[in-house]
């Protein structure tokens, strides 16, 4: 009977035996030792993910290419199987755009990305490159050498040698190893997510509305319900009114409302996008 693997298996072969002698490494000037991918649900604001979708698609048409330095200049290698991973298919399962695509987004949303690459066991040479998106990500340490333990969505586990791994990253300021988090745009990303619930319950009362009552004389709250639902009942109603014809006196001024275009409030809106743009 053929074995089953998943994709886990296909990309790190059989998951390790765990070690029990890996003990947490420590940083000069932080607690933390792990790191969980957060945004703060960015992702689901369209602004945000409209930014991060303009530079991933940029990023993602990079051309990289092997190289080698001889006689004092850089000189392109021909024929190197590096250049089709690099160029086309880092992986049997991506594309080249699909991957460095997914580095760079990952690389805005979580300011760390991080890379598996393949060696073959008998040439050393690089057969793959994997984009990597765990759960959790924790720093070990077993024998003084440094190691990150991986945890998937999934509730597997594969621990590797830090040099092992390609890790990028950006805003690194109070942590040794991994890029500071975008706990920094959180204030903006409420304010975006008030801002749309806003604008969504406003575009339905201009929906629903279908125009304006104007009562000539003065009259009290209850008296101007009171003329609203009989205003509805006897024209607006179509079982009242088969024909689609108003009859109005003196005492009431109809208008319908004709555009049901929801206005936006710019500055609000210009002010969330600039934000965003800004940090991004």
């Amino acid at each position: 009977m053929k074995e089953r693997r998943g994709l886990y298996e296909l990309i790190f072969g059989k998951e390790p035996p765990r070690e029990q002698s890996f003990t947490e490494f420590r940083l000069l000037n932080s607690y933390q030792t792990n790191f969980v991918p957060f945004s703060g649900n960015a992702w689901e604001v369209n602004t945000v993910r409209a930014a991060i979708h303009s530079f991933a698609r940029r990023a993602a048409r990079v051309q990289p290419r092997h190289i080698r330095k001889g006689d004092g200049k850089l000189q392109d290698v021909e024929g190197s199987n590096l250049n089709y991973i690099l160029q086309y298919q880092p992986n049997p399962l991506t594309t080249a755009y699909k991957f460095y695509y997914r580095l760079a987004a990952q690389y805005k949303l979580y300011n760390n990305a991080f890379i598996f690459p393949v060696w073959n066991e008998y040439t050393g040479k690089l057969e793959a490159m994997y984009n990597i998106n765990a759960q959790e990500i924790k720093l070990l340490e077993y024998q003084g050498e440094l190691f990150l333990k991986f945890r998937f969505y999934n509730g597997k586990i594969y621990t590797f040698p830090y040099t092992d791994i390609i890790h990028i990253g950006s805003m690194f300021a109070d942590n040794e190893l991994f890029g500071s988090s975008n706990n920094a745009l959180l204030p903006v990303l409420k304010t975006a997510d008030t801002f749309n619930q806003s604008m969504g319950k406003f575009a339905e009362l201009v929906a629903v509305v279908r125009g304006i009552l104007k009562v000539a004389a003065s009259t009290k709250n209850e008296d101007l319900k009171s003329r609203r639902d009989d205003f509805i009942r006897d024209n607006l109603k179509m079982e009242n009114n088969g024909a689609g014809v108003i009859v109005t006196d003196n005492k009431y001024e109809y208008t319908p409302i004709q555009d049901k275009q929801t206005p936006l409030p710019q500055g609000q809106l210009q002010y969330i996008k600039t934000e965003i743009y800004d940090y991004l």
